[in-house]
């Protein structure tokens, strides 16, 4: 259960267009699910959605989910997980 995965490159939105996105996760094994979720501050509303999701796909353990958007491009007022 423990691992560690990131991404790093351009992700297109429908408003936005193409951002350059930074996405890392890291998890550890416990007994328990616990998330940790950092965003934006403009994206600062997907924090719950993010958490249901990982724990749907991931039952327990805690996970460390991190963000970071190349602000270059532009921004983003609204994304909706999927």
């Amino acid at each position: 259960m423990t691992g560690y995965a990131s991404f790093t490159g351009p992700v297109a939105f429908s408003r936005a267009g193409s951002q350059g996105v930074f996405i890392e996760l890291k998890t550890l094994n416990t007994r328990f699910f616990e998330a940790v979720v950092k965003l934006p501050s403009n994206l600062s509303s997907l924090e719950l959605p993010i958490t249901k999701l990982l724990q749907e796909k991931l039952i327990r353990g805690r996970v460390y989910f991190n963000l970071r958007l190349d602000n270059k491009a532009g921004s983003i007022e609204s994304i909706e997980p999927s």
